[in-house]
């Protein structure tokens, strides 16, 4: 995977759809052909070609760790007996707006676009349209509303162990100051 060093200061760039339309954003330019494997059809790989490209290789079941505004490309893939293949998982604030990962018109609200409907809410609360994990997984979705409330309100209290540096949960106080030397 290609990655466009110094690339996440770019905007991000709303896509325009077949028909030449999208979500216009004031000065902010609109794109197409964004999962175009070809370059010249592809409007962000001209976007991060103003950039250093560094390689990141990755052999079959590898992980890769990015940030999502890092503009990345995989190039053509050139087996002859195989696809290539990736798992995508986008963590964001529960109450961002999604316009991507819909499986079609049952998620996907016809009008603005909005893809919600599509997404696990696994922590937290919002008033957007969320779908359950279909196994029963353990998350905020399948709380009652008052619940998820709670739980959301809980969880802005939490954060990583600072003194150990290991993810864990401990009560946070805002008015402490911590001293990173």
């Amino acid at each position: 995977m290609w990655m466009a060093k110094g690339s996440n200061a770019e905007p991000v760039y709303p896509p325009r759809d077949r028909a030449g339309h999208g979500n216009a954003i004031d000065g902010i330019t609109q794109v197409s052909g964004v999962s175009n494997p070809d370059d010249e059809s592809n409007d962000p790989a001209k976007i991060a070609d103003r950039y250093d490209q560094i390689l990141v290789s990755a052999k079959a079941g590898d992980v890769v760790f990015f940030g999502g505004h890092i503009l990345h490309r995989s190039k053509k893939n050139f087996s002859t007996d195989r696809v290539r293949r990736s798992f995508v998982g986008h963590f964001c604030n529960a109450r961002s707006w999604t316009q991507w990962g819909g499986d079609g018109p049952e998620t996907t609200d016809l009008v603005t676009g909005m893809t919600n409907s599509a997404h696990i809410l696994a922590r937290g609360d919002t008033h957007l349209p969320f779908a359950r994990p279909r196994f029963g997984t353990p998350c905020a979705a399948l709380l009652f509303a008052e619940d998820r409330r709670r739980v959301s309100e809980n969880a802005a209290a939490i954060m990583g162990d600072m003194d150990s540096g290991l993810m864990g949960a401990m009560p946070s106080d805002p008015n402490v100051v911590h001293d990173h030397k």
